[in-house]
Parts: C-alpha cells; structure tokens; sequence
C-alpha cells in the first residue's frame, strides 16, 4: 500500500512540475492565415535578425489562426519594436534557408510596436495580397 502511494503522489508531482507556467504570458497576438496557402511565421524581439529555418510549430495552415503567446506588454513597454515574419511554406520547405535570408524571401515583414499593435487590434491577418 505504502508503494502505491509513493508511486500515486510521484506521478501527482511531476504532473503538477510539467505543467506550462503561464505568468511569462501577458498577452496573445493572433495571427490569421486567410490565404489559400500555408504560410510559416517567426517572430523576434528586440533584434531584427533572422537565425534559423522556422519548422512546423511555426506553421499556420490555410484558413487558420495561430496564437502567439508572449510578454510583449511587458518587454515592449519602452516603445521598441519587435518583428515578425511570415513566409510561403513552399519558400521555405524547397529553398536554402541562406538564400531565403540573403534575398529577403519573406511575404511580409511587420515590424511594430506596442502602440500599431493595439490599433490593429492584436491581430495580423494575412490574406494572400
């Protein structure tokens, strides 16, 4: 009985440790993909710098939203800028990532602050033009 226990409060503890914290979330920027493409997104902060290859947790399907959870309230109070990136999946998936970055390969480049955000109400749509 007693190893039962043991066993039964483990599995308690590490469900408990492995879930997300979400006090680092202070806001949600909703991207919408309203084109008939899938698109991949990346996102930077401060630096406008393009590092690696974004993958398929970057991929917003056709005719869906994708949440980006973040601290931007908090890291952008200051009036900085933050960049995000949206790119065409067939770009992406059969071009080098070099020369994806070297000639600028992206759909559209937002490059926005707290303020252009809340007038866009949070949301960056994409519709393909």
């Amino acid at each position: 009985m007693r190893t039962i226990k043991t066993i039964f409060l483990s599995v308690v503890c590490l469900i408990f440790y492995g879930c997300p914290n979400t006090d680092d979330v202070d806001s949600i920027i909703y991207i919408k993909n309203n084109s008939q493409n899938d698109i991949y997104f990346w996102e930077r902060g401060k630096d406008p710098e393009l590092l690696w290859k974004p993958n398929e947790t970057f991929l917003i399907p056709s005719q869906s939203t994708h949440l980006l959870k973040g601290n931007y309230l908090e890291a952008h109070s200051d009036g900085s800028k933050f960049y995000i990136w949206l790119f065409d999946r067939e770009v992406i998936d059969n071009t080098p990532w070099e020369e994806v970055v070297e000639n600028e390969m992206y759909l559209i480049r937002y490059e926005l602050t707290l303020d252009e955000l809340n007038a866009m109400n949070w949301e960056l749509v994409y519709d393909g033009n």
